[in-house]
């Protein structure tokens, strides 16, 4: 495991934001560090062979591309059946978030799906497709009604 130093850490800095918009973005990351492309490149390579990056990720702005119908939906899945229904539903293109959450004895949901949509009956139309492809039959469609923040996360 590579030790993250001081180095290291102006470069996560610089990565956990937006990237240059830009042809060469990673160019433009060295050139703010004074390393070369192929250094930024192979750091990253690195991390992400050891499994400290996960992955790069794209934060899309999908009322800007036109989904205006987004919810989360709630579902009970039994537990039996929550690997296999979890898989599924996490292969749905139009699924962008999918997690098992623990549940309470005033709410019995398991697994949370987040669906976008062109509009809600767009949307209420998916969900049915996925609780009949899947048998999860007991859902609650939770409709996003504000947005305060959406945002990466920052490490350092």
């Amino acid at each position: 495991m590579t030790k993250i130093g001081d180095k290291d850490q102006a470069l996560i800095r610089l990565i956990q934001d937006d990237l240059p918009h830009d042809r060469t973005p990673f160019l433009s990351l060295a050139c703010k560090l004074g390393w070369t492309e192929e250094e930024v490149l192979n750091r990253i390579r690195l991390w992400m062979d050891q499994g400290i990056i996960k992955r790069f990720g794209a934060l899309v702005r999908h009322h800007n591309l036109g989904f205006q119908g987004n919810a989360m939906v709630a579902w009970y899945v039994p537990s039996s059946d929550l690997d296999r229904i979890g898989t599924r539903m996490a292969d749905y293109p139009f699924i962008s978030h999918c997690y098992e959450r623990p549940v309470r004895s005033d709410w019995a949901y398991n697994l949370y799906t987040m669906f976008h949509a062109k509009d809600s009956d767009q949307l209420e139309s998916l969900v049915k497709k996925v609780s009949e492809e899947t048998g999860a039959k007991k859902y609650r469609i939770l409709y996003t009604v504000k947005e305060w923040k959406k945002k990466s996360m920052r490490y350092i």
